[in-house]
C-alpha cells in the first residue's frame, strides 16, 4: 500500500508586531506597496476626482462637499497612515487593525466614527483575498486596501 506523504502547510498570515508590543503600534509589512490616495467629493451640483500627495489637500475636499470618499490603495507607510490618523481622529487600536492584515470580518463603532473590516475575494487563476477596512464618518468614507487594482 502506497504511503501518503502530508505537506506541510505554510502559516496564513505573519504577525507584523511581536507579541507585547504597545497597544496602536503601526508597523507596516516590509513587502506593502507605499500608500495612493483618491478622493472622490461630490455634491448635489458636483463630482471631483482627484489624485493627491500626503493628506494636507483634503481639507479643499471635506470643507467644500458634503460627501468625500478617500480611498487608499498601499499600507507601505506608516507616516501616511499615522496622518491620516490624526487627520480623521481614528482611533490608534482601528489603525493599528488597518495595517494587520489578517483581522475577522468586523464592526465597531467609535465616538467619530464606525470602524468596518471585511474581506474582498480576488480570483484571477487563484482565488486570493485582501482585507478592507472602512471608516464611515459624518461627512466622509474612508477606505483601506492592501494594493491597487481591484
Amino acid at each position: 500500500m502506497a504511503r501518503r506523504t502530508r505537506r506541510r502547510r505554510k502559516p496564513r498570515f505573519q504577525r507584523q508586531t511581536k507579541p507585547g508590543a504597545s497597544p496602536g503600534t503601526i508597523k507596516v509589512p516590509a513587502d506593502a506597496p507605499g500608500p495612493k490616495i483618491r478622493v472622490i467629493a461630490h455634491s448635489p451640483d458636483e463630482i471631483v476626482e482627484a489624485q493627491i500627495e500626503g493628506v494636507d489637500p483634503l481639507g479643499r475636499f471635506l470643507d467644500k462637499y458634503p460627501v468625500t470618499w478617500i480611498n487608499v490603495d498601499g499600507l507601505g507607510d506608516a507616516a501616511t497612515l499615522r496622518a491620516l490618523g490624526k487627520w480623521f481622529d481614528l482611533h490608534p487600536l482601528a489603525l493599528e487593525d488597518v495595517v494587520h492584515v489578517h483581522q475577522r470580518a468586523k464592526v465597531e463603532p467609535f465616538e467619530k466614527h464606525l470602524f468596518l473590516v471585511a474581506r474582498m475575494v480576488c480570483s484571477t487563476r487563484i482565488v486570493d483575498s485582501e482585507q478592507l477596512s472602512l471608516f464611515l464618518g459624518p461627512n466622509y468614507v474612508l477606505t483601506f486596501q492592501e494594493r491597487e487594482g481591484d
